[in-house]
């Protein structure tokens, strides 16, 4: 006995790696670094006085008057409540990752100053696990053709099951320096070498729970359908940072950064395997490797342009920063040697890019006290991520809520712990679902570390 997927039900779960939503969701998200900077909030580019100057701000790395060695871990929780039909479930996943750790050497200049920064951080990880569930009575559009040439249903009363993964991060090595032109004007510059993978897994199975599939034969009595989706992604790009720190007073400072567009690579595997299982055991389960494919492409992202403004007195500092890019002008490109003809639905992606994306500002506010003769530092702080969808609601839109405290043991070494909460909602759908996936994702992240300044 030979089964066949009827075609547009194998390829309607393609893994859908390459859409205009995803190609934003790469590009735009990331989770900023270091622990002081969690803590305020990441309202952090016109603070920037440590080795994490080099993603916030390169030229605030000019502020840094000794040696100075950074390094923090990661721990992060991602909780997802899914409702399906009528079932809610939990489910959750949690990682623990080196975060940054790097050094920054500042010269002896005969004027200003002269600052070398260099290191490796994540810049996102994506880290998630979903498991949702619920007993079906629509069609889902699944159906098998056997030889004799029926075309068999298998699509609706039954009990489906998904278990959803993501795993890998997104992450680079840098070399940043600083350099001031003037008593109250400092530039910076920042190269990052960006890399990374992500690894996606779909396990889908339904099952005849009530035995409704009885088709005369025992061959044909249906107990499961199960699909096994991979895909397996890597990155790599360069990006360029060009930035400024004004002294605009004594206690008050501004900040400009440019991030240059970029051009990510990404390399794609992916593959499909199913089987059916009978009720009668003694049948052969029927197994296909529905095949693997490899593609690559590029991914062009717009400008993005960050601004912020800090106050600092003897016990309390206060920030703010926004950054502006306009998603509208992401794309998607062909590599060069390839042949364009078959990047066709790819490229049809960059149209909904221009209809539905538009320009986004995210922003970000905290504060820092410093206690106990400056040894105890409390921190606060919020930060607004839009989604830059225009066909999704505000519910998408990320808000988190942070916190930190720091401990100078000595006047070289500094502990630091920071911690961020944050809340985003979002409607799915994927393959074989006969409605919305409604899911409510929260997202915890703790860090901790020390710095360390040479004398």
């Amino acid at each position: 006995m030979k089964k066949l997927i009827v075609f547009i039900a194998m390829f309607s779960g393609y893994l859908a790696a390459q859409t205009a939503s995803e190609a934003l969701d790469l590009t735009s998200v990331q989770d900023g670094v270091g622990i002081r900077a969690l803590g305020m909030g990441n309202a952090y580019s016109a603070v920037a006085d440590d080795y994490t100057a080099v993603y916030w701000n390169p030229a605030g790395l000019g502020q840094i008057k000794k040696f100075t060695f950074n390094v923090n871990l990661a721990h992060g929780n991602h909780n997802t409540a899914s409702s399906y039909i009528d079932r809610h479930l939990e489910s959750g996943q949690t990682t623990t990752r080196l975060n940054a750790m790097g050094f920054a050497y500042p010269f002896d200049v005969y004027r200003g100053s002269f600052v070398l920064g260099f290191g490796y951080q994540v810049n996102r990880n994506f880290d998630a696990y979903n498991r949702f569930s619920a007993f079906s009575t629509e069609s889902n559009g699944l159906s098998f053709e056997y030889d004799n040439g029926d075309d068999i249903p298998f699509d609706r009363n039954v009990q489906q099951d998904y278990t959803i993964s993501n795993e890998g991060k997104l992450n680079s090595w840098n070399l940043a320096a600083a350099m001031a032109l003037s008593p109250k004007f400092t530039v910076g510059v920042n190269l990052a070498f960006v890399g990374g993978q992500k690894d996606f897994g779909l396990d889908y199975v339904q099952t005849d729970v009530d035995n409704r599939y009885v088709l005369g034969t025992n061959q044909l009595d249906f107990y499961s359908y199960q699909l096994e989706q991979r895909l397996h992604q890597t990155f790599s790009a360069t990006e360029l940072k060009l930035a400024g720190m004004f002294e605009l007073t004594r206690m008050l400072k501004l900040s400009t950064v440019i991030i240059f567009p970029t051009s990510m690579n990404v390399k794609e595997e992916w593959s499909q395997k199913d089987k059916i299982v009978y009720d009668d055991t003694s049948v052969p389960v029927d197994e296909y490797d529905l095949g693997t494919y490899e593609f690559d492409y590029i991914i062009r992202t717009p400008y993005r342009f960050n601004a912020g403004l800090s106050w600092h007195s003897d016990i309390l500092t206060l920030a703010a920063s926004a950054e502006y890019a306009d998603w509208s002008q992401l794309r998607y490109d062909v590599p060069d040697g390839r042949d364009r003809s078959e990047y066709d639905d790819l490229l049809l992606e960059n149209q909904t890019i221009r209809e539905d994306f538009k320009p986004a500002l995210a922003y970000s506010a905290g504060g820092e006290l410093a206690l106990l003769n400056r040894t105890l530092f409390l921190r606060a702080g919020y930060s607004y991520q839009p989604v830059a969808d225009r066909t999704l609601d505000k519910s998408r839109d990320l808000k988190r809520y942070h916190a930190g405290i720091g401990y100078a043991v000595d006047g070289n070494t500094m502990l630091n712990v920071a911690y961020a909460i944050g809340k985003v909602n979002r409607d799915m759908r994927y393959i074989y679902t006969t409605s919305t996936v409604r899911e409510e994702i929260n997202k915890a992240t703790v860090r901790i570390g020390i710095t360390y300044r040479f004398e």
